[in-house]
């Protein structure tokens, strides 16, 4: 009986021992084998990648996305997006496990290019040169030769077999302004561009506005990207890029990682006083902004479509000068969105969608363009420009062709007794005095941080903030007003200190005493001076080069005049609220401290011929 038992239980764990055996087989299996490709409607795969290489023989890893419904020697017009943040990740082991036991489901195409996919393009995905599973170095970011490999790679779509001869670029952030980079490029089979997101200038409107350096974005936007190029951080479920088809081991993949190289932007920045200073070798500032490629994209003349959010660092004063300065055919959505569109946001109203409505409405618009675009419809070969934007308060989209909107009219309130704001000067000279408090913030939730990853912006009750500030407040509104355009601040002021900043906040104050920030302006003492020169694009606000030639030095006590330009907006103020002008001496959330020691006093000056005010683009409602 007992030999019968133990027979018995040694049965029972070798069977075990086989399910466990044959268990392992199953999980190596599933670890092991590739995802399997779908096929289009024709039986082409419609997923497949390859190396191309460029005039110099730099190989970009190319990754090409087809219609499912494309038929056999169907030929499609494609969308092509760069980027420099890698196109397509490897699953690791464990991932691979779970996505071919269907444990878990990872998509191949993101809402944007899925939504292209299915409304007939196919979908082209570039590595920028020195980025992903591209070879290459990156001595700077949108270097020339980057630029150069957009139009090849127009070049090899329109040479495919599966490609109808129609090109349209479209990128968010970093690959928006690729998008508008590739415009640049003059080729006739381009035939729109769609830049979401993107700086006209990047380094105006985001990593040195006003000539201050935003310390925070850059040094985690640098510290990101020198991780990706080195194939650093990735979790559990991914190993890096993913190869191209015809390197299945990664062997290729291997070199080109080991051989990128690029450039430590935080370092170059912090060595940036002035925009034509060089941060790079052989770069100015100014050579990675698409402005600088002006006369090529009204050459091209592609019709451009751009989106922006009123809260995305300063993006929209660069959306408006793209606007103003370009000949293209120009389709400009200004709305209440974080960077990428991702979140919804209304100081005023409660206007929170969920993200795959607000993905699905901006893939939405592409495709129109895009189709239209094509066509020689309304959005392309007939020239039509117009702005759509959102008001704050107001919850209204609206429509113009021009900018500034007619029918505003500037009403100018001057800085005055009792930190008043008022329409009237004050005929006696009055000096405040304001001890910089360098702990002020605009918090974490602040527009110049939405570029990480596209985050919430979402600004708290800035009352207490305020008490740390020199604020100016007006009486009760005595009607509901709207503000549409840029409001210009002229300061009056002397420091104690050989360097500075100043930034100013436009802010309404609500009858219980709750204050919402609208919008800001900032500036560093230095670039002061309003330039004579004739700028090189369309300018939104005072014009400040922030030239080497047009610096002034900054000696303390001596009297400064300063003309602040702040972001542009659209908001509706209500009858009863107040309308208030912060102004600080410091952004801790953000900016780098200037001056890097001691703290400063700021005296501004008003009334008595030395007037400091607020001009403001009204409409009376």
């Amino acid at each position: 009986m007992v030999s019968r038992y133990r027979g018995w239980r040694a049965a029972v764990f070798r069977l075990l021992l086989g399910l466990l055996a044959a268990g392992t087989l199953v999980i190596l299996a599933a670890g092991l084998v590739p995802r399997p490709v779908p096929k289009t409607a024709g039986g082409a795969p419609r997923f497949s990648s390859a190396y191309v290489a460029m005039r110099d023989g730099v190989r970009l890893a190319v990754r090409v996305a087809l219609p499912e419904s494309m038929a056999m020697a169907g030929r499609v017009p494609a969308v092509l997006e760069v980027t420099r943040y890698g196109t397509e990740s490897r699953p690791s082991f464990l991932l691979n496990v779970l996505l071919n036991l269907k444990i878990a489901k990872v998509a191949r195409e993101g809402a944007v290019d899925g939504a292209f996919t299915n409304a007939g393009f196919a979908f082209v995905a570039v590595d920028a040169r020195g980025s992903g599973a591209s070879f290459g170095t990156r001595e700077m970011e949108f270097s020339r030769e980057e630029v150069a490999d957009l139009g090849e790679v127009i070049d090899w779509i329109s040479r495919q077999p599966w490609s109808d001869g129609n090109v349209a670029s479209y990128g968010m952030s970093y690959s928006g302004n690729a998008a508008e980079f590739a415009a640049a490029s003059r080729r006739p089979a381009l035939v729109a561009a769609a830049p979401l997101y993107p700086d006209f200038d990047p380094i105006a409107e985001n990593a040195l506005p006003g000539g201050i350096l935003n310390e925070h974005l850059v040094k985690a936007w640098n510290e990101a990207n020198q991780a990706m190029d080195r194939n650093l951080g990735h979790g559990p479920l991914f190993t890096g890029p993913a190869p191209v088809d015809e390197d299945r081991r990664g062997t290729l993949l291997k070199a080109a990682i080991a051989g990128h190289r690029s450039l430590d932007t935080y370092a170059a920045m912090r060595t940036v006083t002035f925009v034509d200073d060089f941060f790079g070798p052989g770069y100015r500032t100014r050579d990675i902004a698409p402005w600088i490629r002006k006369a090529d994209i009204e050459a091209a003349g592609t019709p451009l479509f751009v989106r922006v959010g009123w809260m995305d660092a300063a993006t929209v004063t660069g959306a408006l000068e793209r606007y103003l300065s370009y000949s293209n055919p120009q389709i400009l959505v200004i709305g209440p969105w974080s960077h990428g569109g991702r979140h919804a946001y209304d100081p005023f109203l409660s206007i929170e969608r969920p993200r795959a409505e607000l993905d699905a409405l901006q893939a939405k618009e592409l495709v129109d363009f895009f189709r239209g675009s094509i066509a020689g419809g309304p959005s392309g070969s007939a020239g039509r420009s117009e702005i759509r934007y959102y008001t704050f308060g107001e919850g209204l989209w609206k429509r113009t062709e021009s900018w500034p909107v007619p029918g505003f009219e500037t009403r100018r309130l001057y800085l005055g007794d009792g930190m008043a704001l008022s329409p009237a000067s004050r005929g006696e000279p009055a000096e405040h005095r304001h001890l910089v408090d360098f702990s002020a913030s605009t918090g974490e939730s602040n527009r110049w941080k939405t570029n990480l990853g596209g985050g919430a912006v979402a600004y708290p009750d800035r009352a207490e903030e305020d008490r740390k500030l020199q604020c100016y407040t007006s009486p009760p509104l005595e009607r509901d007003v709207e503000i549409t355009g840029t409001p210009v601040v002229r300061l009056r002021l002397t420091t104690t200190a050989g360097d500075g900043a100043v930034y100013v906040y436009l802010e309404d104050v609500a009858p219980d005493g709750k204050v919402t920030y609208i919008t800001e302006g900032l500036l560093r003492l230095l670039h002061r001076k309003l330039s004579s020169s004739t700028p090189p694009h369309a300018v939104v606000g005072p014009w400040h080069s922030m030239e080497r030639a047009d610096g002034l030095p900054v000696v303390p006590g001596e009297e400064m005049e300063l003309d602040i330009g702040m972001i542009p907006t659209s908001v509706l103020l209500r009858a009863g609220h107040r309308v208030r002008l912060a102004i600080a001496g410091h952004d801790a959330a953000n900016f780098v401290r200037l001056p890097a020691e001691g703290v400063p006093e700021l005296t501004v000056k008003c009334g008595g011929g030395q007037e400091s005010w607020i001009d403001l683009p009204v409409l009376d409602r």
